[in-house]
């Protein structure tokens, strides 16, 4: 469909579809958006158009499918709330702790030092925020070696603060 074409018959379903913009997403604003993304891909998909079928119908089937590809991808996208929002609106379900800690970080990083090299430093690239196959890169190991050593100081680490207590 050439382009002189194209802008004839949308001049005539305009109208039609500002309409069911509207009716589609019950906010002016976002019935513009909608409405300017189907006018682009309506022009980027064109020569799909077979002359002789009804333009408005087309036109009308790619409004209602970018619609509904807009709203999945709002559903699927989380909405995130700030702490600070979050904390404001939460003042009665919060509770002040001013307990002391059954574990200070010196007590740990003690015990950690204590380990053996084997386990503390894949523990510690871990904690530093380095994934599994990082690490078996870095100490040129399987990932499964990786992994036990990890979960192995986790457990010596577990044990030796508990005995403390």
């Amino acid at each position: 469909m050439l382009q002189s074409r194209f802008d004839e018959e949308y001049a005539r379903v305009a109208d039609f579809l500002e309409l069911l913009a509207m009716r589609l997403t019950q906010d002016s604003a976002l019935a513009n958006d909608l409405a300017q993304d189907t006018i682009y891909r309506a022009l980027s998909n064109c020569e799909h158009f077979e002359e002789g079928t009804n333009f408005k119908a087309w036109m009308s089937t790619i409004m209602r499918n970018t619609f509904i590809s807009g709203y999945r991808k709002r559903v699927r996208t989380p909405h995130h709330v700030s702490t600070a929002v979050f904390a404001a609106g939460n003042q009665q379900a919060m509770s002040r702790n001013d307990g002391p800690g059954n574990l200070t970080i010196k007590e740990m990083l003690v015990e950690l030092s204590n380990l053996d090299e084997v386990y503390a430093r894949p523990f510690t690239l871990h904690y530093s925020g380095y994934r599994y196959e990082e690490i078996a890169q870095l100490m040129q190991l399987p990932i499964g070696t990786v992994k036990s050593r990890i979960f192995a100081a986790r457990r010596q680490l577990k044990d030796k603060l508990r005995l403390q207590r």
